[in-house]
């Protein structure tokens, strides 16, 4: 789940970018 917490710190401009 480290998806979660990385999007959580990331900027949610490009969410999507984490995704890949």
């Amino acid at each position: 789940m480290a998806a979660l917490l990385h999007h959580q710190i990331s900027p949610s401009s490009d969410p999507s970018a984490d995704a890949g």
